[in-house]
């Protein structure tokens, strides 16, 4: 091969560089010889030589369009670059936020167990909210060896109180559990008003405003307020009483009956899986959002910036915990992403491992800066995350291509090397041998928190209907309200009654029906003379007036 002139050299060191062709040791020697003055011939040849296989390489479209990483230095292992060295990074930088997006059986439960170990050595506690599956449990063994009791926890062992302040600002606090309990139970925006009103009603009865914060009212005593309160809007007092119902059954007062929990500042010194699988979508949000809520709330409370990282908490498969659908009517950031975004700095870090980003929270990637990808499955999700690590049109094609099991492509939020690169995870053998009766076991370790069960909801069930009984049936609320309209305005529509009573359609329908099947009501079809149309007209019978207690008017 011919020397190359040196404005020659220097074009064909310029590309070489922008294509990893001088890492070995000979080649950067060469360029500091060339840098140097020494620019003859047989050095402009070897320099010329060591680019020409990978001009060849990327002329037959065999070369790998991404940078090998230049991060050499730190105590976590990513795994190997394409060239067999060792990707590494400090620990620290996991502190800006993590997003993993693979689809299923692309490594990257595998790769989030690399990561959890290696913080397990390192003395840094981490959190799993392992939202479907049940393989981190079995990271237990493993952690075992390196000094580390890792807390398996299912949420019938959870002690939780959702009213029970983890801040000094207990406004703050009922804004985020009124928030929560409207968004999931999907209560109609009047319940937002009697949810806010009952909160703070009990919290005046247990002398919360007073400063008193011993002892703290439960779901379970905001549900009795609910019930017994007068006043209400009839529609928005059902729709709160069935769905609270639901979810306090859910949770049973093993769960949630405590006057006062564990605090979300004293779990954070465990290492802990929150095992959520065969659990309902409501309880998941319930127990694991206010959780996390209060321990990110608290850090920022504290005020503190630039502090070593304590703390990891990695969601799998959170892509519907963090999902648009989660976001608020009046349009405002949801309070997990927000948080998750002034979070940075503090000691908790933020990690979310996701099948796809179609539906995850747009205001939460920004702030998960470190983003690994793996094999994705649609072209929506190459092209999203290919847009949020900055790759071009010809990488976002060689990733879709070339993907496979076990590699990922990375992107780093700190340090002088912020392109994207590859690395292969190395494929970790974790036992399969924790079970049941050592996961219940792994929990008594937290047995030592302070709790103060809530006695007399210990064996509580639901009470939707007012006790006012007839001689041979008990009727609810709403069916007496109704009731009562038709004994002092008989012949009147049914619509009307509905009007009058504040009932939906389909709710008045159904307490007319059972009205008729118990013989109060009698329903006559009557042409309005509008188009032939049919309304009907409702009479009460005389078992109506015994089945509320009231004198029937005269004519019944």
């Amino acid at each position: 091969m011919k020397s190359a002139s040196s404005s020659t050299t220097f074009d064909e060191i310029r590309w070489g560089l922008n294509h990893d062709a001088f890492l070995d040791r000979t080649s950067k020697r060469l360029l500091r010889a060339w840098y140097y003055g020494a620019r003859d011939p047989e050095v402009e040849e070897l320099i010329c030589g060591r680019v020409h296989p990978v001009r060849v390489a990327d002329a037959l479209g065999e070369l790998v369009p991404f940078r090998m990483p230049r991060l050499h230095a730190g105590d976590i292992i990513l795994g190997k670059d394409t060239q067999g060295r060792q990707v590494l990074i400090p620990h620290r930088w996991l502190g800006a936020g993590l997003l993993l997006a693979a689809n299923t059986g692309s490594g990257k439960t595998n790769l989030l167990c690399c990561l959890l170990l290696q913080l397990a050595t390192l003395q840094t506690r981490f959190w799993v909210v392992d939202l479907y599956k049940r393989q981190f449990r079995h990271l237990r063994t493993l952690c075992r060896r390196v000094g580390l009791n890792l807390v398996v926890l299912r949420p019938e062992q959870c002690r939780v109180n959702l009213l029970q302040a983890n801040t000094a600002d207990l406004r703050l606090h009922l804004a985020m559990v009124v928030d929560l309990l409207v968004r999931v139970l999907g209560l109609p925006p009047r319940a937002r008003t009697i949810i806010h009103q009952g909160c703070h009603e009990v919290y005046r009865r247990f002398g919360l405003w007073d400063g008193h914060h011993d002892v703290w009212p439960t779901l379970y005593d905001l549900y009795e307020w609910v019930r017994t309160a007068p006043d209400l809007n009839a529609a928005s007092r059902e729709a709160i009483l069935d769905r609270l119902a639901t979810l306090l059954l859910s949770l049973t007062p093993r769960c949630a009956a405590y006057r006062k929990a564990w605090l979300a500042a004293d779990l954070a010194r465990y290492s802990i899986v929150f095992e959520m699988s065969g659990t309902s979508e409501l309880v998941k949000q319930i127990v694991v959002e206010p959780l996390l809520y209060s321990l990110f709330l608290h850090e920022v409370q504290r005020g503190v910036i630039n502090q070593p990282t304590r703390l990891f908490v990695f969601f799998e498969d959170g892509q519907r915990f963090f999902s648009t659908t989660h976001e608020l009517a009046s349009g405002e950031i949801a309070p997990m992403d927000e948080l998750a975004g002034i979070i940075r700095g503090s000691a908790i870090g933020v990690g979310v491992n996701v099948q796809s980003t179609i539906g995850l929270s747009r205001r939460l990637v920004p702030n998960l800066a470190t983003k690994f990808c793996g094999r994705l499955g649609s072209h929506e999700d190459y092209s999203s995350v290919g847009a949020d690590l900055g790759l071009n049109s010809q990488q976002i094609d060689w990733w879709r291509l070339h993907s496979r099991p076990g590699m990922f492509l990375g992107q780093v939020a700190e340090g002088p090397w912020r392109e994207p690169f590859l690395f292969q995870v190395p494929l970790l053998d974790v036992p399969a041998v924790v079970n049941d009766a050592e996961v219940a076991a792994s929990v008594a370790e937290l047995d030592a928190l302070p709790v103060v069960p809530a006695q007399e909801f210990t064996h509580w069930e639901p009470r939707p209907v007012v006790e006012m009984k007839s001689e041979t049936t008990t009727l609810s609320e709403v069916e007496i309200r109704f009731l009562q309209g038709v004994i002092k305005q008989p012949g009147q529509s049914s619509t009307y009654y509905a009007t009058q009573a504040g009932l939906n359609g389909q709710t008045a329908a159904k307490v007319r029906t059972r009205l008729v099947d118990l013989g109060h009501i009698r329903e006559h079809s009557v042409a309005t003379g509008r188009r032939g149309r049919m309304a009907l007209i409702l009479e009460p019978l005389p078992s109506a007036s015994a089945a509320i207690g009231t004198t029937a008017p005269e004519g019944v």
